[in-house]
């Protein structure tokens, strides 16, 4: 059963629920010009994602370079958006929670395991602009024989994200934060994590 504070965003990642309800799902119109040899057969209702708004406001601006990551205030913003996002920060449970999406598939897990593998150690295996690409073409489609299952023991970097903390707890987000910042083009690669995985599709 997932969690009532959990919203299933456009890329097929759970994140924070967002205030207020999901728009009602949209019905194709039939087609005016069909006859009665030919005629097209009426869509499914379509589900509307909503994605997060402040994270894609905040990506606008750092796309079009109306404020720079070297600000402060600016780079607070995306800290505040991301603790909001990840579970309260505590991202180790954020990740083992996408084991509840009905569209995880392989593609998914191997984001989330680069994603940590960058926070623990300050590299991708792919860069996230392919991995954008790539999800835009994978589609919200998911077959039921294309979904994965998801645990603890098959993101080995999870574990080391968890030796971040202290006293052997997980990790608290500024300490997840500051580890993922410090590495080169570690803030860049935060905000497009961010924008991926909350924002509106690419």
């Amino acid at each position: 059963m997932v969690s009532d504070d959990l919203h299933l965003y456009p890329s097929g990642f759970y994140g924070k629920a967002l205030p207020g309800p999901d728009p009602r799902p949209q019905v194709s119109e039939p087609d005016p010009s069909a006859t009665f040899n030919s005629f097209r057969v009426m869509d499914k209702p379509k589900e509307i994602r909503r994605y997060n708004t402040r994270i894609e406001k905040l990506f606008d601006k750092y796309q079009a370079g109306t404020r720079s990551l070297g600000s402060f205030a600016f780079r607070q913003e995306f800290f505040e958006a991301g603790f909001e996002s990840f579970h309260g920060g505590l991202i180790g449970d954020w990740v083992l929670s996408q084991a509840q999406s009905p569209e995880l598939t392989q593609l998914h897990a191997s984001f989330l395991e680069d994603t940590l593998r960058f926070i623990t150690g300050g590299r991708r295996k792919m860069s996230i602009t392919l991995y954008r690409d790539l999800f835009a073409r994978q589609g919200h489609v998911v077959m039921d024989h294309e979904r994965i299952g998801l645990t603890e023991a098959t993101l080995s970097d999870l574990s080391h994200l968890r030796t971040l903390g202290s006293g052997g707890e997980q990790a608290r987000w500024p300490e997840v934060f500051a580890r993922w910042v410090r590495h080169d083009g570690g803030l860049d690669d935060y905000v497009m994590t961010l924008a991926l995985l909350f924002g509106k599709p690419w």
